[in-house]
This record gives structure tokens, sequence and C-alpha cells, in this order.
């Protein structure tokens, strides 16, 4: 699991068998189909956590709120 404590959206997200479960700090939850695995360590290591999730996973990977 990733947390992102300095973010003032996402709170954490978890990756397990291609899915990418995402918690906002509103409390409300995303979950995103075929996601590769690396995905989730890059995002770690971002500057910006929205950033990254704007650009790299919002709009390119199918997925619906929980």
């Amino acid at each position: 699991m990733a947390t992102f404590e300095n973010s003032s959206h996402v709170a954490s997200a978890t990756w397990e068998a291609g899915t990418l479960l995402v918690t906002f700090k509103n409390g409300s939850q995303y979950e995103f189909w075929d996601v590769p695995p690396g995905l989730l360590p890059e995002w770690e290591s971002a500057q910006s956590a929205g950033k990254f999730f704007n650009a790299e996973i919002k709009g390119k990977y199918q997925g619906a709120k929980v």
C-alpha cells in the first residue's frame, strides 16, 4: 500500500492482480483495472501524487467508483 501524506486529495492506493484501488482524502474510493504493477512504485516516487494521478491514471485506465 502506498500512502500520500503530502497530497491534498489522494490518501492511499493499493495494487492487487491488476486492480488499483485509490482512496481519496474525502473518503471516496475508485478501482482502476488492468493497471501494470510498476505504476504504483512510480506514483509513490512522484513529486505530486495528484499530478501523477491526473496524467498517468485518470482517463488512461478504465475504472469505477466503489
